[in-house]
């Protein structure tokens, strides 16, 4: 039984839910789940606000955090971490830039 009183981490609480979580969503067939963008859909493998041949190298390192997606719910995500004292996060986008749904969809047009 836990004791009531006790203080728990918020940030390992956290840490542990999302072990948890993350463990429900491992799959045995790993990167065999994705289908590559051919055909008619490989208009959709490109991003076309980046420059042509637009690149970036490949990192690998450790972090305690990591954003998918660069749009404003990420940005919030970044700036609510940096608020709480967690700067060791990396956000990662498809895209060439910041922005989400505001880079995808150029206005006029």
């Amino acid at each position: 039984m836990t004791d009531p009183d006790a203080t728990v981490d918020p940030l390992e609480a956290a840490r542990e839910r999302y072990q948890q979580e993350r463990a429900k969503r491992l799959r045995s067939d790993g990167m065999e789940q994705f289908q590559e963008l051919r055909g008619d859909l490989a208009e959709f493998d490109r991003d076309p606000f980046a420059d042509p041949g637009f690149n970036r190298d490949a990192i690998e390192r450790d972090v305690d955090v990591i954003i998918v997606g660069a749009g404003f719910a990420g940005m919030l995500t970044a700036a609510r971490l940096l608020d709480r004292g967690v700067d060791d996060f990396l956000i990662i986008d498809k895209a060439g830039d910041f922005g989400g749904t505001r880079y995808w969809n150029r206005y006029p047009g």
